[in-house]
Formats: C-alpha cells, structure tokens, sequence
C-alpha cells in the first residue's frame, strides 16, 4: 500500500481540484478490537463509511481524465466530508445529507464555495429494490397497487385542480385507503427486520405525506411539483441539443413555472413539511438548466459505490480500520481505471510501474 499511496493522493488531488463534482456514501462493518460480543469470545463490530467522490465530465463534452477517489470514515459525522471537501470549490451533486450543509454557507460576507445541485430520488424506491431483489410477490403487489395511482394521475393531467380533486376522491382515495390497510394487514406477516418491513413501516410512518394530494386545499401541490420537476429533468437529458438561448429559456421558464407551484396553498402538515423544503432548495432545482455541465442526477458517485456495496453484502466486513481504509485506496485505483476504460489488473500493474491512468 505503501508503493499505491503517492499516486491515490494524486488520484485525490486530482479529483478535489475539479471545478464538479459527484459525492455519495455507503456503510460498511469493521472489526472493533474494543468491542466484544454478547458471548464476548469475538471482537465486535462497528459501522463505518466509504466515500465516493468522482469527476467525470465526458458525458457534457468534457476532455479532463475522469477520476474517482474513495475515502474512509470511522463513521458519518458531517465533518468527515467537511474535511475531504475543506479545498473543493465548485458544484457538488449529492443527495441531501445534513453533513454536507456546512459547505454550502456562505461566509463573511462572500459568496458560498460550493453550491449545492439537488439529486433526484426515484419514487418507490424502497419497494422495487426489495422486489428487484427478491422477485417478492408482496413487494411486486405492492408497486402495482402504487402504480394503479400513478395511472389516475397520469390520466387527469392538465384537468382542473377541482376536476382533478373530484377524481382523486372518488378513485384515487380507495385505493389509497385499501393500500394503507393491505399494509398494516402484511407486517405482522413479515419479517419484521426485512427490507419491506421497513418499506412498508417507513410508508405508514410518513401516512401523511403519502396521502395530502387527496386533501382538499392541495389536490395540485404535489403533483403540480412534481410534474414540473419530471418535465425539467426531461429537458436536461437533450440540453445538448439545444441552443444556449433555448436552454436559458426553459430555464426561465421553470423557475416561473416553480413560482406558481409554490403559490399553491397547502393546509396539512405534510403539505406545509414539503413546501418548506421545496422552498429551502428554490436555488438548486435547475442548476443543470443553466450550467450544462450539471447533471440532473448523482447517478456517478451511486455507481461508483456499487462494488462497495455489493462487498458489503456479500462479506461480514473489514477485520480493522486499515483494511477499510486499504479497500477506499485500492477502490480509487481500479475505480479511476474502470472510468478509463482500463481492468483492474492493468490499472494495479500500471499504477506499480508509475503509469499514468489516463486513457490512452
């Protein structure tokens, strides 16, 4: 590890030093020479952190070498990537981890170091990785009833908010109602440490949140919101086909379009939740709308995490924090290769004769 550290603080270096970037984290178990088990005949375990940071701006037209540096954390205060982050100035595209909210302030005066691009989270996520995963009957049936209510709402697009209320009452609530009873009817069926568990209790826990589009008084918020978002992220996969005018037009229009939205009066406590982080990000939705080289998601930095997490799942983690800390450094080598379009081997041989990583 020795020879590999000089050119992964380059790697790093390299990385940091972009003008963007995309930042993500997933857990990971360590051995805890300080903890013992129940039975204390073996050492325990603790949870701690890899993070992907990667620079990759071939998909915009960009000519600099991607790069992906991995980090460990002994766990995930915020200020682990406060301090991996301490010299970055640019665009970070991360999701909305409180930790990272410190490198968006601005201060004395000046204007903030890092701005924040908001990431996008895929509705029913919960439900279709269990699903995906498991091929679950109970999960497949419960992203068909959710897709049922999809359909509605795709069907009364552009109809009337009253319009829209009278059909939400009259179709969209009892399949709401069936869905949140069919739940509360499969947990005690479950187990109830699995991942549907949790899907289905994380449902019912935020019940207001999944049902204020059938209140009156904000049958249009959510939706209306949501529609503006999906239009927006559809124009910001063919940016690169329109002109500079046009972008900075649809631009335009979306955060008058955004205006309208939050105009919308909400009444529930849900509604007023969701208004209030909508409102907390106005800057960031459409940063990708005026800089092309934003992406409207963090798919790089999940997909750099990949090979992390499936050696999460399929091992019972490191015997230390170095060899975690060896995994986040070697990770950044084959990691960097992989973007480069070069296997792990070649990257490693590479790397030990001081070549370059950069794609021929």
């Amino acid at each position: 590890m020795a020879t590999l550290r000089p050119l992964i603080e380059r790697i790093k270096a390299e990385a940091l030093a972009a003008d963007r970037l995309h930042a993500d984290d997933t857990p990971i178990r360590v051995l805890d020479p300080g903890r013992r088990t129940a039975t204390g005949g073996e050492p325990g375990v603790k949870e701690g952190r890899i993070w992907a940071y990667v620079h990759d701006d071939r998909p915009w037209g960009g000519t600099d070498p991607p790069a992906v540096a991995y980090v460990f954390s002994p766990d995930r205060k915020g200020e682990h990537p406060q301090r991996h982050l301490a010299g970055f100035r640019g665009i970070l595209q991360a999701d909305a981890y409180a930790g990272f909210r410190k490198l968006y302030e601005a201060r004395d005066g000046a204007a903030p170091r890092v701005r924040e691009a908001a990431c996008w989270a895929h509705l029913r996520r919960d439900f279709h990785d269990v699903w995906k995963a498991t091929d679950s009957p109970i999960a497949r049936e419960a992203l068909e009833q959710i897709g049922a209510l999809y359909d509605i709402e795709r069907r009364i697009t552009g109809l009337s908010a009253e319009q829209r209320l009278a059909v939400r009452q009259a179709e969209s609530r009892p399949r709401v109602e069936a869905f949140h009873a069919w739940c509360e009817a499969q947990l005690p069926r479950i187990p109830g440490k699995s991942d549907l568990a949790k899907a289905m209790r994380y449902a019912l826990g935020r019940w207001p949140a999944f049902t204020l589009f059938l209140e009156n008084g904000e049958p249009a918020f959510a939706p209306a919101l949501r529609r503006l978002l999906r239009w927006a992220v559809a124009i910001g996969r063919r940016r690169d086909n329109l002109k500079d005018s046009t972008l900075r037009s649809y631009h335009a229009k979306a955060e008058r379009q955004l205006d309208k939205v939050l105009a919308i009066p909400v009444t529930t406590e849900a509604g007023r939740a969701l208004l209030a982080q909508t409102k907390r990000w106005r800057g960031s939705f459409f940063t990708f709308l005026r800089d092309r080289d934003v992406p409207p998601t963090n798919n790089g930095s999940e997909r750099a995490l990949r090979p992390s997490v499936i050696f999460r799942k399929v091992t019972n983690g490191f015997r230390s924090a170095w060899s975690a800390q060896t995994h986040a450094r070697t990770r950044s080598v084959i990691g960097t290769g992989r973007l480069n379009d070069i296997p792990a081997h070649q990257a490693i041989s590479r790397t030990l004769a001081g070549q370059t990583l950069a794609a021929a």
